[in-house]
């Protein structure tokens, strides 16, 4: 029974000669050999085509990658924006656009527009609450003033005269501030408007 053998032979560093013998049931010898020069150009070729190949995808993957995660981020980038014009200019009718995409991103643009709805609607609220409040103490700010005004011309009293006084002059301020509740509540409702 013959068996096959294989043996390499290094002619020099850049190449080899691989060769195969067979023993043939005629005592004969069949000698078959290649060489394995042809690799290195292989590969080369190889080389060549892997790069030529994979530099375009790869370039082509990271920038669609890059264009992918800008345009599904664009929703958060909205947000922020519009939080940071609300704290820049104090116009709380500013509003995220939004699109009627169904994905988290543009759930929580929704979201954060509703926020700023319940904020304005309460914001609005304790403006008019503070102007009713100061309508209403202004009123009787003013009766208190001129009953304390009267007191003090008509009492001989020094000491209930100077009481008085002290009424009328707390009065006026109070009053002076109400006036100026008012005023900025009255600008504020006019430039929301």
């Amino acid at each position: 029974m013959s068996h096959l053998v294989w043996l390499r032979i290094p002619k020099d560093e850049e190449s080899d000669l691989t060769v195969a013998s067979l023993r043939l049931p005629d005592d004969s010898v069949l000698e078959v050999g290649r060489s394995t020069r042809n690799g290195g150009a292989l590969l080369q070729a190889f080389r060549l085509n892997f790069l030529a190949v994979m530099t375009p995808t790869l370039l082509l993957g990271v920038l669609g990658g890059a264009f992918f995660a800008h345009r599904a981020t664009k929703p958060v980038r909205d947000v922020v924006a519009t939080a940071r014009a609300i704290i820049d200019t104090g116009d709380f009718s500013a509003r995220v656009p939004v699109t009627t995409d169904r994905t988290d991103l543009e759930d929580l643009a929704r979201q954060f527009n509703r926020v700023l709805d319940k904020n304005q609607t309460l914001i609005q609220g304790m403006r008019e609450a503070l102007d009713n409040v100061a309508h209403d103490l202004r009123t009787p700010l003013a009766r208190l003033r001129g009953v304390a005004e009267v007191a003090v011309q008509g009492t001989a009293d020094s000491t209930a005269r100077e009481a008085l006084a002290d009424c009328v002059e707390e009065s006026d301020r109070v009053l002076t501030m109400l006036t100026v509740l008012m005023d900025i509540t009255e600008a504020e409702s006019g430039s929301c408007d």
